[in-house]
């Protein structure tokens, strides 16, 4: 994989990575540059912090407790605080195109840059946290079933996602910018 800032090459064997925000963000000050990635996409859960994705027609404020979805091929940069604290996990954009291809909202929702509050009382967004925790867990051990596991998980988490931003009675931040 190559993540931003990074220069190594990719291998056959990677479709899921995990680390915390500040892992990278730190690296660049705090402000990441627009770019984008055909290959994959992200989940940013956020616990602490605060920011702004930047780079497409106009820059989409968070404020943790949230989760940030990025899908393949879009414009993002972010604008951090300090405190920014969360995990970001990044996948191969294949495992996103088979797990939405059944479903037209997941479909939708995976297509377009979203931000998921995760305050209140919203069980699907607070589930889809925790399956991104679950997959930092997962990716740090070697128990039996792991790759089952963690392909569970991911799938547990957009679909989480995408049941949240479908039901949320006041609209996640959502926009259009592709390249």
């Amino acid at each position: 994989y190559q993540l931003y800032g990074e220069k190594t090459p990719e291998t056959a064997e990677f479709w899921l990575h995990c680390e915390t925000v500040p892992e990278r963000t730190h690296l660049h000050n705090w402000e990441i540059a627009p770019h984008r990635h055909d290959a994959f996409f992200q989940l940013f859960w956020l616990s602490d912090g605060r920011g702004a994705i930047v780079g497409g027609a106009k820059q989409l404020p968070f404020e943790a407790p949230c989760i940030l979805f990025i899908p393949p091929g879009a414009v993002h940069g972010f604008s951090y605080s300090r405190d920014v604290d969360g995990l970001v996990v990044t996948a191969l954009a294949d495992r996103l195109h088979s797990i939405s291809a059944g479903d037209r909202q997941l479909d939708l929702f995976g297509q377009q840059i979203g931000i998921v509050p995760l305050a209140g009382d919203d069980g699907d967004a607070d589930f889809a946290a925790q399956c991104i925790r679950r997959i930092r867990d997962e990716l740090g051990g070697q128990a039996p079933g792991r790759t089952i596991l963690l392909e569970t998980l991911m799938t547990a988490a957009l679909v989480s996602l995408a049941r949240s931003h479908a039901g949320a009675a006041r609209p996640s931040a959502q926009v259009e910018e592709r390249d």
